[in-house]
């Protein structure tokens, strides 16, 4: 009886719809709307800026201050001001503010938002800092050393620490599940669409990488020193929008895998519109890996920790 009165319940409201000419492949097609980018100056200061199709510029009202990190969850745009000792929420399209969380008496240098906590590294107290969503409590974590870069994938964070460690915690019992020993900190964390967690830390001669299996979480390998200067790993295995990019994207000494470019300093990829922004003569520039169109986006004289973009249906 009880699945009669729903399906009876579903046509009656089906029957409500205005009669008109519905266009599903229409409703369902999502383009990047904004990307928001975690930039950093000649001094190492950290500073936000966001692309639209309309242009890119540090158009934030609530990050005057420095900024701290840059994170998502799911399409929950989030940064946070450790100088505020805040975490904002904000719109990825208007920037309008969804919602601001105080950290006091801690700094989130670098956070990581999961699915029922927050996670936050406070660099200067070597403090690791549990949020709950849900009743807005804190706590500390025992102290392993000064914690670094975050990741959250499947239910658990991957923190790396300034002396090397990588411990891997579970958001429902937040407690270490595993943790491995590098001999150097991990600065950047990517994850392939499988079942890694790739790891990669900064050198003179390049980064070196680490793989971390999201099933066991074992080492798949020793760390492995790499000719690149940056990796940015595709999130999809298959397109469903017939524009998404499935590859990896490397620089090595000014050149991009797989791209006929030269000269680039820098650069981040939209892989939902599969357009890569790049840095080249302190110029920064997009490239539509479609139609090979070049825009030219104006001048940037910084270096791009990480990129966020965001997409939405056409015409919200």
């Amino acid at each position: 009886m009880g699945l009669l009165r729903h399906i009876s319940w579903l046509l009656a409201g089906l029957a409500l719809l205005p009669a008109c000419e519905f266009d599903q492949d229409a409703a369902f097609e999502l383009q990047t709307v904004a990307g928001h980018f975690l930039v950093e100056d000649s001094l190492g200061r950290p500073q936000l800026w966001q692309w639209t199709p309309d242009g890119m510029g540090p158009e934030y009202p609530f990050a005057r201050d420095a900024v701290g990190d840059l994170a998502r969850w799911q399409e929950e745009a989030w940064v946070s001001l450790p100088e505020q000792q805040l975490l904002v929420q904000f719109h990825p399209q208007s920037l309008a503010i969804v919602q601001q969380i105080s950290t006091a008496p801690y700094q989130a240098h670098y956070f990581q938002p999961g699915s029922r906590e927050i996670l936050l590294s406070d660099t200067m107290q070597k403090a690791l800092i549990f949020y709950g969503k849900k009743d807005g409590r804190f706590l500390a974590a025992d102290s392993l050393g000064t914690p670094g870069p975050l990741d959250y994938r499947s239910s658990h964070f991957y923190v790396a620490y300034a002396h090397g460690l990588v411990a891997i915690w579970q958001e429902d019992a937040l407690a270490i599940r595993r943790s491995h020993v590098l001999p150097a900190p991990i600065t950047d964390w990517q994850q392939e669409p499988t079942f890694r967690n790739i790891g990669f830390g900064a050198t003179d001669s390049g980064l070196w990488q680490v793989n971390l299996n999201v099933n066991d979480y074992l080492l798949e390998n020793d760390p492995a020193l790499t000719s690149f200067e940056k990796v940015r790993i595709s999130p999809y295995l298959r397109r469903i929008y017939e524009k998404e990019s499935l590859a990896t994207f490397r620089l090595s000494q000014g050149q991009i895998t797989g791209v006929g470019l030269t000269g680039v300093q820098d650069f981040e990829m939209d892989f939902f519109e599969n357009q890569l922004f790049f840095k080249q003569n302190n110029q920064l520039w997009r490239l539509n890996l479609l139609n090979n169109q070049l825009i030219e986006e104006g001048p940037f004289p910084f270096s791009m920790r990480k990129a966020l973009f965001f997409a939405l249906p056409i015409g919200e």
